[in-house]
Order: C-alpha cells, then structure tokens, then sequence
C-alpha cells in the first residue's frame, strides 16, 4: 500500500531553487516629478514587473517563507516531504507539503494532511492552508472549510518572520482530527444532491464537469450522455438539459469526492487554476 515513505518527493535545496529570485523596489515618479507613495516590485532578472504596492506593503523572499514554514513544522516535531515547489505565471510561490501523520478514513487508504503554502511579492507575503493527500491515488484537495488557513499580512512589518506560529500551527494540526470525522460522514452520505450542485455550480468549467462525468462512467459509478456546449455557459440550464445520466451503481459522496479529487490534481495543469478547483470544492463538501 503508498504511503509517506514511498511517496516521490523534491529535495529541500531543489524546492527552495526553483522559487528563489530576486526583486527590487522601483520608486514611482509621476509625469510633475512627485514620487507617488507606492513602488513599483520588479524582478531583477529580466526586469520584469510583478505588480505596484504601497511603501509600507511586506516583502518575504520566497526562500525566507519556506524556512519559515520548515523551521515551525520541525517546532511541532513533524516531518514532512515537498510534493511540489514553483513560481506560477504570476510570479507567486505555490508549495505543497505532505506531513508524516496519517488520517482515518473511510476506505483504509493512506491519507495524510497536507500543507499548500501560497507566496506573493504584490498580494499577501504568505498564507498557509489545511489540506489533504490520498496516497493511492496521488490526489491532493483543500480542508478550507474546516481548518482556518493561517496568513501573513502586507502590513505586518519587515520582521514578522521572527514571529512565531508555532500556536496556530498546532491548532491546525489538531484539526485534522475533524477532517477525518467529516470524511467519516461523506462516506454514509448519497451522491445525489453533491452530484445535482457541481453539476450547476458557475465557478467550475464545463471543460473540468465534463473530464469528472466521464471519470465517472469510467468507474461505472453513473451512465451518461453528454449534450454538445460548445464551453458555453451553463447558467440558465437545468442539470436534464446538460448532462443526462442514470446510476450505474450506487455510490457515496466520498467515492464522489475522490473522483473530483482526482480530476483536480491530475487534469489541472494550472497550480493557479488548481487552488481555485480545490477551493471550490472544499466549499461544496463542507470539508
């Protein structure tokens, strides 16, 4: 069976290599001569701009942010492993951490919390949310209905990772106790009513619908015809007139959640897009 231990991961030097650039503060002149109170932040490499902020918005270089996060994780005495380390097109931080504590779950599978630490140079410096990973399918989703993320202000000042979060990290580790409950749950819960509300949702693409419906005739969990949508809105369209579909099979809204899971992690390219999809998600199941 996959778990922690067997799971492919990148080395700390690598992950910290491949965010790691640097940027400067360019003051903004107006036309008159007057410096206006914001800068403009420019990657140095390139000379690329990545946004205007206020003179008193934060900057934590990405490499400071995964120290930080590393250096608290090992004050909780938790290991951990990187599953993934980048710069979004952007220009901000996407990491994901799997920690070395195992969860209950309904199937018996290997499921472990997960950390997704976001960085900004022009938005929030750092925020770190609760998260998931199911080693027996690699599938990676958001608790953010259940664990509160942790976050770092633009305004808290250019020593604010001489702080602690020691606390507040904890606190959240505690509750992924609840996150077991709630998958628990979704286990003796019907798909129905989950299925009819991702099928209407406006936030989530008719492109990634239709990848999860057939995921879901594959698995034989439902037989579907899919209407032609040309990626047209589905707003103003009931779920008969876009997808048409009976039960293959009954199935629970745990099975459903792992099958959008799936989909999320492994057909979304996009770590910008992906954090949106998990997001959505999280809300739809409450977890």
């Amino acid at each position: 069976m996959a778990d922690f231990n067997d799971m492919n991961s990148i080395a700390v030097d690598e992950a910290k290599s491949n965010i790691a650039f640097n940027v400067m503060r360019d003051p903004i002149i107006t036309e008159s001569g007057i410096k206006a109170n914001k800068d403009l932040i420019v990657k140095t490499d390139g000379q690329v701009p990545l946004g205007i902020v206020s003179k008193n918005h934060t900057l934590i270089p990405y490499g400071d942010s995964m120290d930080f996060i590393t250096s608290e994780l090992a004050k909780n005495s938790v290991d951990y492993k990187i599953r993934e380390s980048l710069i979004m097109p952007n220009g901000n931080m996407y990491q994901e951490y799997v920690l070395d504590m195992p969860m209950g779950n309904p199937d018996g599978q290997m499921i472990n919390p997960m950390i997704i630490a976001h960085g900004s140079y022009k938005y929030q410096p750092l925020k770190i949310i609760g998260g998931t990973f199911r080693f027996v399918c690699s599938n990676g989703i958001m608790v953010g209905e259940t664990i509160k993320s942790i976050a770092i202000s633009a305004n808290s000042g250019p020593n604010v990772l001489q702080s602690s979060i020691t606390d507040e990290l904890a606190s959240m580790l505690q509750k992924f106790n609840t996150v077991s409950q709630k998958y628990v749950q979704l286990a003796e819960e019907n798909y129905n009513k989950l299925l009819a509300s991702f099928i209407m949702v406006n936030s989530l693409s008719v492109n990634f619908k239709q990848v999860v419906m057939a995921a879901l005739v594959e698995k034989n969990l439902i037989k579907m015809k899919v209407e032609q949508l040309n990626n047209k809105s589905l707003e103003g369209k009931t779920a008969s007139q876009v997808f048409k579909h009976e039960t293959g099979a009954e199935f629970s809204a745990w099975e459903f959640y792992n099958v959008l899971t799936d989909v999320a992690t492994h057909k979304v390219s996009s770590a910008q897009t992906r954090t949106h999809v998990y997001r959505v998600i999280s809300k739809m199941f409450g977890v």
